[in-house]
């Protein structure tokens, strides 16, 4: 546990100290979005740099190269596939978003940068190899099969941290919570059943916790740097990789060892608010006849501001949301049950009754910048 949390740390920091140069590199080559006004009552603000990911990406390398220099972890985590695997594959959706924040690529060509991402994470070692079918039980899959299901994973997760990245601090704090919940289970649960090897996952978990949390300050609102599209898909990418890393680390699972493994999905089940939004927002766009890659404001974070709450507290609440989702999940595993259902009780409704308040009755329509 000591190394992953030193890894974590060496990645926050470096991405905290990549930050400010990610700005200026974008805003020296042009890479900046132009926020659509803010709570504060500003009309505007100034054009915002984006390329942010470039940040993050420079930090979980540096957290992936301290893993394999720890003791505790060369022979564990950090020998396994899944640390050259999210390097190339962070790699290359990294420099597929950055060129899309530059020149805004095609829908479809953006796609095709990240099937070729997700590709190669997937055959470079992170790559499901059994799936849990209700009334079949633990399904062993073949390399084509698994390399099929893995690219569909990890690009609807690259989609769903892409989209939700419409409010400053939004995704990276949903990934940050996602991926440290994550952390948490596998590492208090202890060693898995009998046949269990290292996968990586932990350490994936780690340095895309610590990147995230170490770009939230730089993020937070009113943001200096955007994640862009390089650092939103880089995220999604590194959070899927890590749920995937986990499934079918046993030689020959049972259904009672998969469904008790449930919560390694985790890094997904927070993300489970923003996956709905998806789908609303996919529906809403056929419904309407518009292209589901055109922008609107309609999403659940657009709602929130729209009913008058302040940029701040929209995304703290969404951040509260996901956390008790994860909380839900973890706690059971960990905490007595009695302990866990006083929290999400008392937690519940307490954000019931926050996410109901108002804010001011006068606050302008939209957000703080167009969103996906």
């Amino acid at each position: 546990m000591t190394g992953h949390l030193a890894v974590a740390a060496v990645a926050a920091a470096v991405t905290a100290l990549a930050a400010p140069l990610a700005a200026a590199l974008a805003r020296r080559l042009g890479a900046t979005a132009v926020p659509t006004g803010d709570r504060s009552g500003a009309a505007s603000r100034p054009p915002v740099p984006t390329l942010g990911g470039l940040a993050v990406l420079v930090g979980v390398l540096a957290g992936l190269v301290v893993a394999v220099r720890l003791p505790d972890l060369a022979a564990g985590d950090a020998a396994t596939a899944a640390p050259v695997a999210v390097a190339v594959g962070g790699a290359v959706i990294a420099v597929v978003g950055a060129v899309d924040d530059l020149v805004d690529l095609s829908a479809w060509l953006k796609l095709a940068g990240q099937v070729a991402a997700a590709t190669l994470v997937a055959t470079l070692g992170v790559q499901l190899q059994y799936l849990w079918v209700p009334g079949l039980g633990v399904v062993a899959l073949g390399p084509d099969l698994g390399l099929v299901l893995t690219v569909i994973a990890l690009v609807a997760t690259v989609n769903v941290v892409n989209l939700v990245d419409g409010l400053d601090g939004l995704a990276a704090g949903l990934v940050a919570i996602g991926a440290v919940a994550f952390a948490a289970y596998v590492l208090g649960t202890g060693p898995g059943p009998v046949g269990t090897v290292p996968s990586g996952a932990v350490l994936v978990a780690a340095v895309t916790g610590g990147a995230a949390l170490g770009f939230l300050p730089a993020n937070w609102h009113p943001a200096r740097v955007f994640l862009g599209d390089t650092g939103s898909m880089l995220l999604g990418l590194l959070l899927g990789a890590a749920a995937v890393a986990h499934v079918g680390r046993t030689a020959a699972p049972t259904t009672a060892d998969f469904l008790a493994s449930a919560p390694l999905l985790l890094p997904l089940l927070v993300l489970a608010v923003p996956f709905v939004d998806t789908g609303l927002a996919v529906l809403r766009r056929l419904r309407a006849d518009r292209p589901v890659t055109r922008a609107d404001l309609g999403h659940l974070h657009h709602r929130l501001l729209d009913a008058g709450h302040p940029h701040r507290r929209a995304v703290l609440l969404l951040h509260g949301w996901s956390a008790l989702v994860a909380f839900g999940a973890v706690g059971p595993a960990l905490l007595a049950t009695a302990t866990v259902v006083a929290v999400l009780l008392v937690a519940g409704l307490a954000l019931t009754a926050l996410t109901a308040a108002t804010g001011r009755a006068d606050a302008p329509p939209g957000g703080d910048r167009a969103h996906r």
